[in-house]
Parts: C-alpha cells; sequence; structure tokens
C-alpha cells in the first residue's frame, strides 16, 4: 500500500478539502476561509494524500507560544486507521519548529472520539 504523504495546503486541494468540510461537519468553513490558509504565515493547514485522494486535514493557529488546532477532519472510511494521528504529528512538528510549547483543541463534550 502507498505511504500516507502529509503536506501544506495548496489551492489545488482546496475543492476536496470543502467537500469533505461539508461532509464531516454541521457548520463547514466557507470556500474564502479555506483559502486564507494557503501559506498561513502565523500557521500551517495540513493535507494527509495517498494515491492522490484526500484522506483528511488539520489546521492550526501559532500565537507566540502557544498552538490553536482550528480544523481537523478525516474521511469516513479512513477513520481510526492513524490519518488523525498523523496530521498532528506534523502540525505538532510545525509548532515546534515555530516555537510553539502547546497545542490546544476543543472538542464537544460528546465527541469521544476526539477526546481519546
Amino acid at each position: 500500500m502507498e505511504a500516507i504523504e502529509i503536506r501544506p495546503l495548496e489551492r489545488g486541494d482546496l475543492e476536496e478539502v470543502l467537500l469533505l468540510e461539508r461532509e464531516c461537519f454541521p457548520h463547514p468553513w466557507s470556500r474564502g476561509m479555506l483559502e486564507e490558509e494557503v501559506g498561513r504565515s502565523d500557521g500551517v493547514f495540513l493535507v494527509a494524500r495517498r494515491g492522490g485522494l484526500l484522506l483528511g486535514y488539520a489546521g492550526a493557529i501559532f500565537i507566540l507560544e502557544e498552538g490553536h488546532i482550528t480544523n481537523l477532519a478525516v474521511r469516513g472510511e479512513c477513520r481510526r486507521t492513524g490519518v488523525a494521528t498523523l496530521l498532528m504529528r506534523g502540525l505538532a512538528a510545525h509548532a515546534l519548529e515555530a516555537g510553539v510549547r502547546f497545542l490546544t483543541l476543543e472538542v464537544r463534550r460528546s465527541n469521544l472520539t476526539a477526546i481519546r
């Protein structure tokens, strides 16, 4: 099986990210909001791909030594396969490079998968 590639969001990813955003969240980000994440200087937005297929994405904003994870989504059939872990490790690596000392993620109390 082909390896999973984790890399920064590019304009060519936007349509697929937007579709997955709509699939995963009741209040999805708009195209404009996602466009602002491309090349972000105060954070990072990563995509996970295997063989050209978008598996998931994650983003974070860095403010001084703090990082806030803004978004994390994985395609339904790819959940519980390690994709989110790879994305989180990618965010953590970028955060360390930026001098961030900790990352936070707010989730609903009912989102037990995210809490684990």
